[in-house]
C-alpha cells in the first residue's frame, strides 16, 4: 500500500518513471501475497502510466491483464455464491448463523470482482460497462475508451475541466436536462453526468469526496428538480433522454 501511495504521488508529480518503478514493487508484494483482488486497479494504473510514457503496447498489456483479471474474479465470486448456497441447502441441520454466515462470504465475493467491472478497458479502443440488470435491464454503455479515460482521469484529480469537457462530448445532454429545469446547478449537472457514465453511487462518493449518504440525498434532491418519480431508474431516465 505504501509502494502504491507512493507511485500514485510520483504519478500525479509527472514523473512517470519512478512512478513505474514503485508500483512495480507494490505489484510483486501482491503476487507474492496472492491478494488477486487488489491487482485489476494496480494494472489500470500501470496501463495509465505507460499512456502518459506514449508506450502503446505496454499500455494495452496491462489493460489486457486489468479485464481478464477483472473478468476472472467475476466469475469467481459468482461461483462461490453458487457454492455457498448449495452447501447451506445440502446441509439441512446448519444453524442460522451458519447459514447466514456462508451466504454474506459468497455475496462479498461477488461484489468484490464486480467492482472493478465499472473499469473494465479493451484493447479494441471502447469500453464496455455492463450495468446491472436490475438498473438497466438489456442496456449496455458503449463508450469511447479515449473519452472515459479522459473523462474518469478529470474526475479522479477533482478538476472543474471535467464539465466543459463532458459538454463537449455529448451536447445535447445538459441542453436537454436544462428544457427541463434550468435551475440545475454544476453540482448536480456533473451529478447527472456521473450517473450517465454509468458510475455507482459508492464510485461517486469516492470520487467527489463525499459520504455515500451525501450522494443519495443529493440523488433525491435532484428527482426532485427533474420530477422523477421513485420508482423511475435514474441512469434509464437519463439515458432515455
Amino acid at each position: 500500500m505504501v509502494y502504491s501511495h507512493y507511485a500514485q504521488l510520483l504519478f500525479e508529480q509527472k514523473d512517470y518513471p519512478k512512478a513505474l518503478q514503485f508500483y512495480e514493487k507494490s505489484l510483486q508484494i501482491l503476487q507474492r501475497t496472492k491478494r488477486i483482488n487488489k491487482l485489476p486497479d494496480l494494472y489500470r494504473q500501470i496501463a495509465l502510466t505507460y499512456k502518459k510514457l506514449n508506450n502503446t503496447e505496454k499500455e494495452n498489456e496491462y489493460l489486457l491483464k486489468c479485464m481478464k483479471l477483472s473478468n476472472h474474479l467475476k466469475q469467481s465470486g459468482n461461483d462461490a455464491l453458487d457454492l455457498s448456497v448449495s452447501k447451506t441447502i445440502e446441509k439441512k441441520e446448519t444453524s442460522p448463523e451458519i447459514i447466514f454466515f456462508s451466504i454474506s462470504i459468497g455475496i462479498l465475493f461477488l461484489l468484490e470482482g464486480a467492482h472493478f467491472l465499472f473499469f473494465k478497458y479493451q484493447t479494441a479502443g471502447n469500453i464496455d460497462i455492463t450495468i446491472p440488470p436490475n438498473e438497466a435491464p438489456d442496456k449496455k454503455v458503449v463508450i469511447s475508451n479515449d473519452h472515459f479515460s479522459e473523462l474518469y482521469d478529470l474526475l479522479k484529480t477533482n478538476d472543474v475541466k471535467f464539465l466543459n469537457r463532458f459538454e463537449e462530448i455529448h451536447p445535447a445532454f445538459f441542453q436537454k436536462l436544462l428544457k427541463i429545469n434550468a435551475q440545475l446547478t454544476q453540482s448536480e449537472l456533473s451529478l447527472c453526468a456521473m450517473i450517465w457514465l454509468g458510475f455507482s453511487s459508492k464510485d461517486i462518493a469516492d470520487l467527489s469526496f463525499m459520504q455515500h449518504r451525501s450522494v443519495q440525498t443529493k440523488k433525491g434532491r435532484l428527482r426532485k428538480k427533474l420530477n422523477i418519480s421513485s420508482e423511475t431508474d435514474l441512469y434509464n431516465f437519463f439515458k432515455n433522454l
